[in-house]
């Protein structure tokens, strides 16, 4: 199918059933506190019960009214109205504010006491088995449901919001998806998608059947071109084009190629243009419907389009993009992209525009809501929440309201233009998303440390551990901020909000400093004559590894830099220079030289000197060799800290200077390590450690006796008998190798048996399974480890 999704949303009417009570719930399109409600005791003798009216979906403050047995009760916005009645059935009638439609129940009907807590539900509209699209016909005023694995339609009265006759729906065929109504021959036309290849033809004055079209392969949407009469079909399947039917002979009349997967298109009546929105291809190609021949052959959308709508009023193209939650919007006058990717929300799937108050709706498929977009700024305003996987939906003129079809509910919504009413003073009244927090958690940086985190274009920093924003259902992108000397995961993400609040951990790791290669230890400047002493300390850490090299550099008053020594340390972390026997000494992490040396330009030569030491530490390679594993597993080694992971056969290695550091091998299941753990020590030089890993053999397995062949039951078998010593108990599989004269091998295994720690058994292999020829036969054993152990010589026998 080409959408994943197929639903939309229908307001549902309960009355809710309270503890004791009756009790009525009224829906308004808006936002609730809850005041406290108002109650009225009914006087008489008679034994009473209350019944309650619940509200939800008014602004704060606004006011709305029950009339229950000719006795009206006022209450604020959120509050419960209730009234106390004996048993008897009442009628009742629901009064809101100017400006907003009751969503549930009918403002008028009745409520039925019978003297114990009783329940009525006002139902949604039912449509048969997942619906798939909706179309309207204003000529009749009814409305068209495709029912996918119904194969029917089902029409609903919109002046009534009832199923009319049949009530069983118009049966159509196999898959029926997409339905469009053209006004001209007040036919309804049907898309069977996998189906029949075809679009069934209903007359909308007979509700029923009078023919069907032959089209393309996988046909999936319908546009009516009003200007000319056609419809055009684009077909996903092989054929990729654009079928074009003449509505009023329903003939066809050609086919237009197009891109690559067309599943959805539409007609824009300003410019006579028919937009098609190409799944595979993630463009949309432009039809010029006045020649029907293709005049912009791409147009870039996003990832997998699969709906596409038309704003008359801004005149802007809308395309669905499944794949990214996205929407395009094409400006029809230019054919170019002026919103590449409008964040929507999860599953787009179908659009309806509204002219009284300029909104463009978007059904969710998978958030179970539409996205509501303002045509003026083209920038989403709020969500309304809906049915189970809403699908396609349409905008009904007659009431102003907007019907959408629920794949996944198996029943129709209806949302009130109202509930996003436009004034002269402006839109208003308009309905808030429910929203939900979005907690981002940090663990990994100092207390204190500041980091930030930007979500759907906002950006929060803090000191504290926890980052958290609102927002409604979506799906919404995120990046974390970097911090000096740490990495981050995640860096950047997505996240759906789907109803419920969401914690998203984020870890800071610190980034370790790269490995010391020198160290610079700066002396005072000072002024030197002749052979006079220099000396100069400095903390190192870690203390410099025996053998390594170290200098002692003097700088003269015109910059030039003389390297006076250049000895390693000796085995006790000790310089000695080239000149002198001088006494320099490592204490307490402080390396110290004494140096001196005779003038290089002769006689007594006054130095203004900058001296220094620096000193260079080298490393070497740590090798863990490895022998013994079964290619395909791994193993592992940590070495001072740092683990590190490898294939079976494969070594690791690690660089580190002079020292002695600890290690520790794991061992792998089923196999012992040796060594398992122990200190390397690297002196100048590299280090290689062999590891060997042994798989131990649970038991001795023994033939009691040689293979042999006998007669069982008739047949004649290869009889097989062992003796197998153990500890422990064991789960042995025996099975058998037959090999005949040209080297094919056939395997025959035998059922597993647990045997303990002293066993004996046989088996038997029926030498009618082999086709007739010469065969050498074999025993085996496998173990608990996976090694398999032959039990005998192998025997020769001829099947005839």
């Amino acid at each position: 199918m080409k959408r994943s999704r197929i639903g939309a949303c229908l307001v549902v009417a309960v009355l809710v059933l309270m503890v004791g009570a009756t009790a009525l719930s009224a829906s308004y399109a808006g936002s609730s506190t809850a005041p406290p409600r108002a109650a009225l005791v009914n006087p008489a003798g008679l034994a009473t019960f209350p019944v309650a009216f619940n509200e939800t979906g008014l602004p704060v403050s606004s006011t709305w009214s029950v009339t229950l047995n000719g006795t009206t009760l006022n209450g604020l916005a959120g509050s419960d109205i209730v009234f106390s009645e004996p048993n008897g059935t009442y009628d009742y009638s629901l009064a809101g504010p100017s400006g907003y439609k009751l969503l549930s129940p009918s403002a008028t009907g009745t409520v039925r006491v019978q003297g114990s807590p009783d329940s009525v539900t006002v139902p949604s509209i039912a449509a048969g088995e997942n619906p798939g699209d909706v179309a309207y016909d204003n000529a009749n005023g009814d409305i068209y449901v495709t029912n996918f694995l119904g194969g029917n339609v089902t029409v609903i009265n919109a002046t009534t919001n009832e199923v009319t006759a049949p009530l069983a729906g118009i049966s159509v065929g196999t898959y029926p998806y997409a339905i469009a109504y053209d006004p001209a021959s007040g036919y309804v036309y049907v898309t069977h998608l996998g189906g029949d290849d075809n679009l069934t033809v209903i007359d909308g004055a007979t509700q029923s059947t009078v023919g069907s079209i032959r089209v393309g392969s996988f046909p999936y949407d319908i546009a009516y071109d009003s200007a000319n009469g056609y419809l055009y079909v684009p077909n996903e399947g092989g054929s990729d084009n654009v079928t074009v039917v003449n509505g009023a002979d329903n003939s066809v009349v050609g086919s237009i190629g197009d891109g690559y997967n067309p599943v959805a298109d539409v007609y824009d009546p300003a410019n006579d243009y028919v937009y098609v929105a190409n799944l595979g291809g993630d463009n949309v190609t432009v039809i010029n419907a006045a020649t029907d021949t293709v005049v912009v052959p791409s147009i870039t959308a996003g990832s997998y389009p699969d709906a596409i709508g038309y704003d008359a009023a801004n005149g802007d193209i809308y395309v669905a993009n499944s794949g990214d939650n996205t929407v395009t919007i094409i400006n029809a006058t230019s054919n170019s992209v002026v919103v590449p990717d409008l964040s929507v929300g999860g599953g787009p799937d179908g659009f309806a525009y509204d002219p009284t108050n300029g909104y463009v709706y978007v059904a969710n498929g998978d958030l179970a809501n539409l996205t509501v977009i303002d045509g003026a700024t083209n920038t989403v305003v709020a969500s309304i929440g809906v049915g189970v996987e809403p699908s396609l939906l349409i905008y009904v003129s007659s009431s102003g309201d907007i019907y959408v079809a629920n794949y996944g509910s198996n029943n129709v919504t209806v949302v009130s233009g109202n509930g996003l009413l436009v004034s002269t003073w402006g839109r208003s009244a308009v309905i808030p998303p429910t929203t939900y927090s979005l907690t981002f958690t940090e663990s990994g940086l100092p207390d204190g440390t500041g980091w930030s985190v930007t979500f759907n274009g906002s950006t929060e920093s803090s000191t504290s551990s926890s980052i958290a924003f609102t927002e409604a259902n979506g799906t919404y992108s995120f990046s974390v901020g970097a911090v000096a000397g740490y990495t981050v995961s995640p860096g950047s993400g997505s996240l759906t909000v789907e109803g419920a609040a969401l914690s998203e951990p984020i870890t800071y790791t610190a980034v370790p400093p790269p490995p010391v290669t020198s160290v610079q230890i700066e002396a005072n400047s000072a002024s030197y004559t002749g052979s006079a002493p220099i000396y100069l300390s400095g903390s190192v850490s870690p203390a410099p590894a025996v053998g390594t090299s170290a200098f002692v550099k003097v700088t003269n008053p015109v910059g030039t830099t003389v390297q006076v020594s250049s000895d390693p340390l000796n085995a006790v972390g000790e310089f000695w220079d080239n000149f002198t026997a001088g006494g320099p000494n490592w204490v307490s992490g402080t390396y110290v030289v004494n140096a001196t040396w005779a003038p290089s330009l002769g006689g007594s030569v006054y130095y203004n000197t900058t001296t220094f030491a620096y000193v260079s530490i080298t490393t070497n390679e740590v090798t863990f060799s490895e022998t013994g594993l079964t290619t395909g597993l791994s193993w592992s080694v940590t070495l001072n800290g740092s683990t590190e992971v490898a294939a079976a056969g494969s070594d690791i290695t690690f660089s580190e200077a002079n020292g002695a550091y600890a290690f520790e091998i794991p061992a792998v299941a089923n196999y012992t390590v040796s060594p398992s753990s122990g200190t390397v020590t690297v002196d100048g030089a590299g280090v290689t450690v062999n590891v060997t890993f042994t798989l131990p053999l649970d038991r001795t397995w023994d033939l009691a006796a040689p293979l042999s062949t006998t007669t069982l039951d008739g047949m004649e078998v290869v009889n097989a008998t062992w003796m197998s010593y153990a500890a422990v108990p064991l789960t042995g599989i025996v099975w058998w190798e037959a090999v005949n004269s040209t080297g094919h091998t056939v395997e025959i295994t035998a059922a597993s048996m647990t045997l303990g720690s002293l066993a004996c058994g046989s088996a038997y292999f029926g030498l009618s399974t082999l086709a007739p020829g010469a065969y050498t036969i074999e025993v085996f054993v496998t173990t608990t480890q996976g090694v398999p152990i032959s039990l005998t010589a192998s025997l020769g026998v001829t099947v005839t």
